[in-house]
């Protein structure tokens, strides 16, 4: 499931950090390709290829960091937590021409989410908050 890093198994042994594994979905949408996982920002394909072109955070909509959180900045600055992920599952409102979806992250006390609109060119039409 993926390339191995330089350094052999133990090099990848003790890389513990979180992976983007962008297995979970895949959109057209807006002239982009993207390659969605619950737990992470979308990771843009090229659409000929399906070569990796980089993650997506929608022109900065999406906050820098993992999604979890242990609920103290600081400790979400030292080990870059405290982001936003992006769903694995938008929706497509044919009446409205739009690409719905939320991003999440966690928070103390709970999860904050935040529901996001698009139009057929990816220009963001609407977010709004809430609370789960």
């Amino acid at each position: 499931f993926g390339t191995a890093k330089p350094g052999g198994s133990l090099a990848n042994a003790f890389d513990l950090r979180s992976k983007n594994l962008a297995n979970t979905n895949v959109i057209a949408w807006g002239g982009q390709l993207l390659a969605l996982y619950e737990a992470s920002r979308p990771c843009c394909l090229d659409m000929d290829t399906l070569d990796f072109l980089g993650t997506d955070i929608f022109s900065g909509l999406l906050r820098p960091g993992l999604a979890a959180s242990p609920g103290i900045a600081f400790l979400d600055d030292l080990l870059g937590m405290g982001g936003d992920a992006f769903t694995a599952h938008p929706k497509m409102d044919p009446l409205r021409r739009l690409l719905v979806g939320f991003s999440w992250r966690s928070r103390d006390g709970g999860i904050e989410l935040r529901m996001h609109e698009w139009d057929e060119h990816f220009n963001l039409m609407s977010t709004s908050p809430s609370k789960a």
